[in-house]
């Protein structure tokens, strides 16, 4: 008894240190590892990654707390409700989403436990550290049955991409994409891009139903590389990122799925909430779902 009290004692001492709010806590846990044998290490790191569960009241879903940046996609609801709406309403059982720049795959294991499983959801996110999480991810979740993850990078042409990590932990966003391969860049590798024209047309992938589109000022690179896809009738609906003000992108994109015989579309309001007290720094989410008309004529 006594054993497990001191060992108590020296966990919560243990816990208390690696709580402050600066670096030291890491730190230790680092010169922790450094001194451990090369097997206790390797079990220390594969149990040491924690889980804590999305802000998604409806189902429980976990992601791995692999990074600080994780932090922010625990409150994937909170930050986007509109998001969460769309696909609750949207997308139904047989359904067909592809989820372009699926981060760790907050918005595809909602969608994949909104529809039980029932939707097929094809997750893009070219981020090796990302990727990795996110694939994780589905099988924490036990949704491998609905979410096909894919290291893929969607463009205008098939081609190598230039990809620039603006941070190399999973969870971060903000990375550039470039058609001028570059390796000389900093944190900067080769990555495979292909339009989702070819996916569907050459390599068989399902017309999707619904997107979401949320590359980080690439999505009209996106919607260039999908153009007869976008014509067909099966796709019903798209959210996309766009910019807040009325810029010439947003002008490009909206005149392409205008072309494609989608509507208008909606702006969707962000609201300040506790982690996001500022949504007017922000960039803003449209809306597009095709045409009434098109829709009866298919």
């Amino acid at each position: 008894m006594l054993g497990a009290f001191d060992d108590d004692a020296v966990l919560r001492d243990f816990a208390k240190r690696l709580n402050r709010r600066d670096e030291r806590g890491a730190e230790l846990v680092a010169k922790l590892v450094e001194q451990m044998q090369l097997k206790a290490a390797g079990l220390f790191v594969d149990q040491l990654t924690p889980v804590r569960e999305l802000d998604y009241a409806r189902h429980r879903i976990e992601l791995l707390v692999s990074s600080p940046a994780i932090g922010r996609r625990l409150d994937s609801v909170q930050k986007e409700p509109f998001t969460v709406d769309w696909i609750e309403r949207s997308i139904k059982p047989g359904d067909v989403l592809y989820d372009v720049g699926a981060n760790v795959g907050p918005y595809s294991l909602i969608a994949a436990k909104a529809t039980s499983n029932g939707a097929r959801i094809f997750a893009f996110e070219p981020s090796a550290p990302s990727f990795h999480d996110l694939s994780r991810n589905i099988l924490i979740n036990d949704c491998a049955e609905s979410i096909v993850p894919l290291p893929l990078a969607l463009w205008s042409e098939s081609r190598l991409l230039s990809f620039t990590y603006h941070s190399l932990v999973p969870g971060a966003s903000t990375h550039r994409v470039s058609s001028d391969v570059q390796l000389h860049k900093p944190l900067t590798e080769t990555i495979i891009g292909v339009r989702l024209d070819d996916l569907v047309e050459r390599f068989g992938l399902p017309v999707p139903t619904h997107a979401k589109i949320d590359v980080d000022g690439y999505e009209f690179e996106v919607l260039r590389g999908a153009a007869r896809t976008l014509a067909r009738t099966e796709w019903r609906s798209i959210i996309v990122e766009l910019d807040r003000e009325d810029t010439d992108r947003n002008g490009s994109i909206k005149a392409l799925l205008a072309d494609a015989g989608f509507d208008s579309g909606g702006r969707q309001e962000r609201t300040p909430t506790r982690r996001y007290p500022h949504p007017e720094e922000r960039d803003v989410y449209w809306i597009f779902r095709r045409r009434e008309s098109q829709r009866s004529a298919a």
